[in-house]
């Protein structure tokens, strides 16, 4: 295993302990967040498609569509948004289109759910989502899941980053899924709210540790 597929494990495994006292009404079989919306790193993407090896599930695969016209596509990196804002730059406006179920979703059940990337991790609600997965959380829950996603980007910086479907079709040797992802960026900078400064200070120190 390589010191970034381990530091990403070691982070996943942070974010279990760190959300073991919330109260969630996320349950199996509630499916509604499982969209085609999803997005992740090429680390991620990496894990996944062991995991599907291991599991003998890469006929999965087949549900992805190469380079599906419609299909949501990130044009910046989490990173890459906050490198923009720093600058004092105008971020470029993020397709809206519509929302369909995620290609994996198998009755209602994640087949990957033991590697699930963090976009679905940190998406839980403390009230049952309505259609579309839009949930209920507390500010400090957003700023919990924003410094994950910044760290986990940050982990994988030299990597890609887009559409669940693009990046595992791309890892898989698809050219044309390749070409439409966007490069990761290195953190210039951790957000967090003045309220929030402490719990993110806190974190950070944890995830620093990961490291070792």
């Amino acid at each position: 295993m390589d010191a970034a597929i381990a530091a990403l494990e070691k982070a996943f495994a942070l974010l279990e302990e760190e959300t073991a006292g919330d109260t969630i009404a996320c349950s199996p079989g509630c499916c509604e967040c499982c969209t085609d919306r999803v997005t992740l790193s090429t680390l991620e993407g990496r894990k996944i498609l062991d995991y599907l090896e291991k599991t003998g599930q890469t006929g999965l695969l087949a549900r992805l569509v190469p380079v599906l016209p419609e299909r949501y596509r990130p044009l910046v990196t989490v990173n890459g948004y906050a490198r923009i804002c720093m600058e004092g730059r105008e971020a470029p406006l993020e397709p809206e289109g519509e929302t369909g179920v995620c290609p994996f979703l198998t009755g209602g059940r994640c087949p990957v759910y033991p590697v699930r990337p963090l976009a679905c991790r940190v998406l839980v609600s403390k009230a049952r989502c309505m259609a579309g997965g839009a949930a209920e959380m507390p500010s400090c829950w957003l700023t919990r899941n924003m410094l994950y996603t910044q760290w986990v980007e940050h982990l994988d910086r030299q990597g890609l980053f887009g559409n669940l479907a693009d990046v595992l079709l791309a890892l898989s040797g698809h050219l044309a899924a390749r070409a439409v992802l966007v490069k990761n960026r290195p953190a210039p900078c951790f957000s967090a709210p003045p309220e929030h400064r402490e719990q993110a200070l806190r974190l950070l120190a944890r995830l620093q540790k990961t490291l070792a």
